[in-house]
């Protein structure tokens, strides 16, 4: 009994260590009155002894703060970083899945060239990149009607440019029995986004996902945290359903908000508004 109420304890700290309130969104927004986007790596700052843990620390904390755990009505988690993190660095997997599509009898110097860059020069172009195509169409192309897959494509693209790798090369037929209609960027790219990007392959959860998603569930269903809702609210495209399913995270979630969907991305608060909306939603259909 001890334990779980001092497991219960930490939880609650966690979550008032990483609070923010939309407190101007909540005025017009009731229920729920509270957004609180929760970081795991809290987690890991409290058990290294960086934050008070005991039940006394907490409860003197919780009493300052001006808030008590049942105030608990929303909670929001980010994927990215948060939940998840790339399983080996983006610049390594476009290099090798780059390489791969290549015909080696075509001209082996190019394979042998791509496969010599530098992984940490290949994700600095994707970055660039990326920053570059976020600024020019934000939330994945959303606004301007281009979409996630064209958004993606020229990303990818401009990634290789970015790196030295000519257009020839690109536009070259790529490799295997079949793909004589396709490019080496087409085949590519074909695996980066529906393959490698899209499930274990290319993202893992991190280590202390699995443990706080089940720690948040198990406080969900005690008096405490009962009627709390529980949101995926992120920056992200449109394949972020399909990956929390592949991760085994999905069913955790009582919603997910998605700026390529919504149009808006954080830290605009209408994107917090939307995630407002999405839980009151949950909460009318439970009835």
């Amino acid at each position: 009994m001890r334990a779980d109420a001092s497991n219960r304890y930490l939880l609650f700290f966690v979550f008032f260590f990483t609070m923010t309130f939309y407190t101007t969104l909540a005025r017009h927004f009731h229920p729920p009155r509270y957004s609180l986007p929760f970081s795991l790596s809290s987690m890991r700052r409290v058990s290294a002894g960086r934050a008070p843990q005991s039940p006394v620390q907490l409860r003197a904390f919780a009493s300052a703060s001006g808030v008590g755990a049942s105030n608990f009505e929303l909670i929001t988690l980010d994927a990215t970083g948060t939940l998840m993190t790339p399983r080996i660095s983006v610049g390594e997997q476009y290099r090798n899945i780059l390489a791969a599509t290549l015909d080696p009898a075509k001209g082996p110097e190019i394979v042998e060239r791509v496969r010599a860059l530098d992984e940490a020069t290949v994700t600095d172009g994707f970055m660039r990149a990326y920053k570059k195509n976020s600024e020019r169409s934000p939330c994945f192309g959303a606004l301007d009607g281009e979409g996630c897959v064209k958004w993606w494509r020229r990303t990818v693209w401009d990634t290789y440019m970015e790196v030295g790798v000519e257009p020839q090369v690109l536009e070259t037929p790529a490799k295997g029995r079949g793909s004589e209609l396709k490019t080496v960027f087409d085949k590519a790219f074909d695996v980066l986004y529906w393959e490698v990007f899209t499930g274990k392959e290319g993202w893992s959860l991190l280590p202390d996902t699995m443990e706080a998603l089940r720690k948040l569930q198990h406080w969900r269903q005690t008096e405490g945290g009962a009627g709390c809702t529980l949101g995926c609210l992120s920056n992200f495209d449109e394949r972020a359903e399909s990956l929390l399913i592949a991760l085994g995270v999905r069913d955790f979630f009582d919603f997910v908000v998605l700026s390529s969907r919504e149009g808006v991305e954080k830290p605009d608060p209408q994107i917090f508004q939307k995630a407002l909306e999405a839980a009151n939603k949950v909460r009318r259909d439970r009835g």
